[in-house]
C-alpha cells in the first residue's frame, strides 16, 4: 500500500502523540508541577500584564477615538505601507503592545469587515513585535541592570517594523482615499472589546498550560540536554542554549542568554525577541484561526525582521560605545518574567514539529 507525504506526516505525528500520552501518565507528577507553574503564570504574570492593555487597545481601535490623534500614523499606512489610512490606530497598538496584541486587532478587524484579509495578511508580517514593558521590565533590567539596552531592543524592533511593512507594500497599489469605519456605540464597543479580550486570553492561557505540561515532561526526559549538546559541538554551548530555547520561548531563551559573554548576548537577545518563540506563534495561530489567513508570509518577512533587529542593537551599541554585562548569574534571574516558566521552553518541539511538517491548507498553517 502506497503511503503519500500527507498521509506519513499524519502518521509521524500520530506516533509522536501517542508516546507523549505514555510518557504523561509515567511522568504524572512532574507533569502535574509543571501544569501548576503554568496556572501561577497565567494568573500572577500573564494576565495581570496583558489583559487589560488587549481590551483597551481593542476598545480604542474598534472604536475609532484615536483616528484623529493618531492620524500621523495614519499616514505612515497610507503612504508608506500602502494600506488604508484609517488603521494607524491599530499599528500604534501594536508597536507597544506586545506580541499578541497586533494578532487580536487584526483579527478582529477582519470578522467586522473593517480589514480584508489580503491586507491583514500583510500587516501581520509587522505587527507581531516585542513591547517595551517586555524588553525593558523583563529583559534589559532583569538580565543586564541597563534601562538603554531595552531601550535599544525597543528602537531595533520599531526599525525592523518599518523595514518589513515597507517591503510588504512594494508593488502593492497605493490606496488614496481612507475607508471611514462606521460610528458604533461607545459603551456596545467597550463590552465587545472586553468580552473578545477574555476569549483570547483564554486561549493564549491554555497554550501556556500545555505548552508548560509537555515541555516539562520534555525536560524530564532529557531532550533539551540532548540537543543543546548537539547543537554545542559547532557553537558556543551557551549559545546553543540561548538560542534553542528562545526559538521555542522567547522569554526562558532570552535568560538563557545571560550566560553569554560580552556583546554576542545583546545580539542573541535582539534576535529571539525579535522572532518571538513559536510558543507565541501558536497563540498568534490559535486567534487568526477564525479568519483563515495565512501565516506563510509572516515566517519569510519574520527572517528580515530578526536581521534588521540584530543589525539595529549592533550599530545603537557602536554608535553609543555602550559596553554589555549580564548578571543573570549573579541576581539569580528566574524565569518567570512575563513568560511561561523555565520548564515551558520544550512542549514547543513538538508543536514546531507540527508546524514545520504539516502541510494541510486549512489547518495549522496554510
Amino acid at each position: 500500500m502506497k503511503l503519500n507525504h500527507k498521509k506519513l506526516v499524519q502518521l509521524f505525528i500520530a506516533i509522536i502523540g501517542l508516546i507523549f500520552l505514555v510518557l504523561l501518565l509515567i511522568f504524572a507528577e512532574q507533569v502535574g508541577d509543571s501544569v501548576r507553574t503554568g496556572v501561577e503564570i497565567c494568573l500572577y504574570t500573564l494576565i495581570p500584564s496583558l489583559f487589560v492593555f488587549m481590551a483597551l487597545a481593542s476598545f480604542f481601535v474598534n472604536s475609532g477615538l484615536l483616528n484623529h490623534v493618531l492620524s500621523p500614523f495614519g499616514w505612515i499606512c497610507g503612504k508608506l505601507f500602502h494600506i488604508p489610512n484609517h488603521y494607524g490606530p491599530l499599528l500604534f497598538m501594536s508597536m507597544i503592545g506586545g506580541y499578541p496584541v497586533g494578532a487580536k486587532l487584526i483579527a478582529e478587524q477582519i470578522q467586522q469587515g473593517k480589514l480584508s484579509p489580503q491586507i491583514g495578511q500583510r500587516m501581520l508580517c509587522y505587527c507581531v513585535n516585542s513591547g517595551p514593558a517586555f524588553v525593558i521590565g523583563s529583559v534589559a533590567l532583569p538580565l543586564y541592570q541597563n534601562r538603554k539596552l531595552g531601550f535599544f531592543l525597543f528602537f531595533s524592533n520599531i526599525a525592523a517594523f518599518f523595514v518589513v511593512g515597507i517591503l510588504t507594500g512594494i508593488h502593492q497599489k497605493a490606496i488614496q482615499t481612507p475607508i471611514q469605519p462606521k460610528r458604533q456605540q461607545i459603551a456596545s464597543t467597550f463590552v465587545h472589546s472586553v468580552l473578545s479580550s477574555i476569549k483570547s486570553m483564554g486561549s493564549i492561557c491554555g497554550f501556556v498550560l500545555i505548552f508548560s505540561a509537555v515541555i516539562g515532561l520534555l525536560y524530564d526526559t532529557g531532550v533539551i540536554q540532548s540537543l543543546v549538546s548537539l547543537f554545542g559541538f559547532f557553537m558556543d554551548p551557551n549559545l546553543a542554549k540561548g538560542l534553542l530555547v528562545g526559538c521555542l520561548e522567547v522569554t526562558n531563551g532570552t535568560i538563557a542568554c545571560g550566560d553569554i559573554p560580552g556583546i554576542t548576548s545583546i545580539l542573541a537577545v535582539a534576535g529571539l525577541t525579535a522572532f518571538g518563540g513559536f510558543s507565541v506563534h501558536f497563540q498568534i495561530k490559535s486567534i487568526l484561526l477564525p479568519t483563515g489567513i495565512s501565516m506563510k508570509p509572516f515566517y519569510c518577512y519574520r527572517l528580515i525582521y530578526v536581521l534588521v533587529s540584530v543589525v539595529g542593537v549592533w550599530a545603537l551599541l557602536q554608535l553609543t560605545q555602550t559596553s554589555v554585562s549580564t548578571f543573570a548569574a549573579a541576581t539569580g534571574v528566574q524565569g518567570i518574567w512575563f513568560s511561561f516558566s523555565p520548564v515551558s521552553s520544550i512542549f514547543l518541539i513538538l508543536l514546531s514539529l507540527l508546524l514545520l511538517l504539516s502541510d494541510r491548507k486549512s489547518d495549522i498553517i496554510k
